[in-house]
């Protein structure tokens, strides 16, 4: 079921109506934005997902990533295919290659997430790190504000802060863009 597009009668803009349009309603606006402060995206977060056999830890990262990324502990038992080399940077400057990918289902109180495609990293800090390209697949927007993140197919799932640590500037890149 699609929703219907709304569009504002005041602004033209599409997304809210005029009853909630910051420039018919001022006052509407959050402080941060009324203070010329933009709020800083937030780049991560993590939560437990399942697959069929399993429990995983996600990590989400809107950042820089541009492929899924599991540890190789979660590869264990899975299909392993090759794949284009890709390098992976770490915040310290370490260097990692990665050739070999995984499909890992994934699902969030019994509601299917679908299947993740991740590179496997044998010092990967995380069972799965999710990468920008598959969260915008999935339509997942991270909400620091409600600590969640919010996948239109499974509903709203909740931040686990005490296991998140930042992965600082870990990048996949390819080899072509060396």
């Amino acid at each position: 079921v699609l929703k219907p597009q709304r569009r504002c009668t005041h602004c033209g803009r599409e997304g809210h109506t005029e009853q909630r349009c910051w420039h018919a309603h001022p006052h509407l606006k959050p402080a941060y934005r009324r203070e010329g402060r933009q709020q800083e995206e937030p780049k991560e977060a993590g939560a437990t997902l399942n697959s069929a056999e399993s429990k995983y830890y996600v990590l989400f990262d809107s950042g820089n990533l541009r492929t899924s990324l599991c540890s190789s502990e979660v590869a264990v038992g899975r299909m392993r295919r090759k794949a284009e080399e890709v390098w992976l940077v770490g915040f310290q400057g370490t260097l990692t290659a990665a050739s070999e990918v995984v499909d890992l289902p994934l699902s969030w109180k019994g509601r299917e997430l679908g299947i993740v495609q991740c590179y496997v990293v044998p010092e990967c800090p995380y069972d799965v790190i999710m990468a920008k390209e598959k969260m915008k697949e999935l339509g997942a927007i991270l909400n620091t504000g409600r600590d969640e993140v919010y996948i239109p197919k499974v509903g709203r799932i909740p931040f686990e802060r005490t296991k998140t640590q930042t992965t600082q500037g870990v990048n996949a890149i390819n080899n072509k863009s060396r």
